[in-house]
């Protein structure tokens, strides 16, 4: 019994030991299979170098490119108004917008001719009297130059001065005549009036805005970093026409960006690119109005041998994950041409054909051995 109460003791300590050194083992290698299988399914795409047109986006809105305010060139009270003559009213090169008082203009013009009737007559007078002083002097026998005193030239040279400027008064008391009648400098549209039925203008007051609607122009903001996308040089004039598409919910517009303003806005630290369309008006699609909204879709450059790849295989600090031959993971670093919505332009730091791990793992570690969910041929 003594014995058996020192024996029992001393088995229980080697029966412990051994359970526990069993234990030990078995979790060691349950653990190193764990670690073994975990091999997570993702999804590849085989890198392709391509070339890749860059588009940029920005909007503004409609304006005309020719707008002209119309001024009262004579003074006088307003006579009459075209029927159209209302903000929207559409007018002809050379129609009448309104026509002011013309009886003053019109005595003027009497005046002139009266003047310029007389002038003419003092004129030929002057040229009878000069031609007869010289006949009277080739009777008489006289050699040499005569005097241009005893010839009348003063006299003929005075008449003639005066005949040509009562030309000019008359010409410029028939040009105030055709003043009286503003018309319309080219096909357009009465923007804003300041005019009425018996208002009194004088010369240079302003009867209203005018524009035309056959080219218009769309203002277009671009951030610094954005122009170096564009193929020209930045803060240079273009040296071509560059081709924008504009929009708003389903119509199209199709122009060209003709200049750069070359200058920064202060508050906004824009760039500017003014694009032009063709707006005549066509049954193919509506005319752009001025004031319009639109969305703009500039044409940049086209980039060669690249890799367009989903944003999503993107990780921070420009890596992706590249999967080899015995389909492990490594994580590399490359150059990120340009960000874009849905895709990533990288150009350079990976090889035609390289498999880029598309997937997002919770876990990645390099040399980590994965699964293809698709195989690329």
């Amino acid at each position: 019994m003594k014995l058996l109460k020192i024996a029992l003791p001393i088995l229980l300590l080697i029966v412990a030991a051994f359970a526990s050194k069993l234990l030990i083992n078995s979790s060691q290698k349950i653990e190193a299979k764990t670690k073994e299988s975990y091999t997570p399914v993702v999804r590849v795409l085989n890198a392709q170098n391509q070339s890749y047109q860059l588009y940029l986006h920005s909007q503004g809105s409609v304006r005309p490119q020719r707008e002209s305010e119309l001024i009262a060139e004579v003074t006088g009270k307003i006579r009459s108004l075209a029927p159209q003559f209302a903000v929207g009213g559409f007018f002809k090169q050379g129609e009448v917008l309104l026509s002011l008082e013309q009886r003053d203009y019109n005595l003027q013009v009497q005046r002139a001719e009266a003047v310029m009737t007389q002038a003419k007559q003092r004129y030929l007078l002057s040229e009878t009297n000069s031609e007869q002083a010289l006949f009277d002097w080739q009777q008489l026998g006289k050699k040499g130059q005569a005097n241009p005193l005893l010839l009348k030239k003063p006299q003929l040279i005075e008449a003639k001065a005066k005949l040509s400027a009562s030309k000019v008064d008359l010409a410029l008391a028939r040009l105030n005549l055709e003043r009286t009648e503003i018309r319309a400098p080219y096909d357009g549209y009465l923007k804003t009036k300041q005019a009425d039925l018996g208002l009194y203008l004088r010369a240079g007051s302003s009867i209203g805005r005018f524009y035309n609607l056959d080219k218009v122009e769309i203002r277009l903001p671009l951030h610094q970093q954005q122009l170096a996308f564009l193929d020209h040089k930045p803060h240079q004039a273009l040296s071509k026409p560059i081709a924008v598409e504009l929009k708003q919910q389903q119509q199209r517009w199709q122009g060209l960006i003709q200049r750069s303003e070359q200058i920064i806005d202060p508050q906004t630290r824009m760039n500017y690119l003014v694009a032009e369309v063709d707006n005549t008006r066509s049954d193919a699609q509506p005319q752009l109005t001025p004031g319009q909204f639109v969305q703009a879709r500039i044409q940049g450059k086209q980039l060669k041998d690249v890799f367009v790849l989903p944003r999503s295989a993107l990780h921070a600090q420009n890596q992706l994950w590249i999967i080899d031959a015995q389909q492990r993971l490594h994580l590399r670093s490359v150059d990120v041409a340009r960000l874009e919505n849905n895709v990533v332009i990288i150009s350079k730091g990976l090889k035609n054909g390289e498999q880029v791990c598309l997937s997002k793992l919770e876990v990645a570690l390099e040399n980590m051995r994965v699964t293809l969910a698709n195989k690329q041929p």
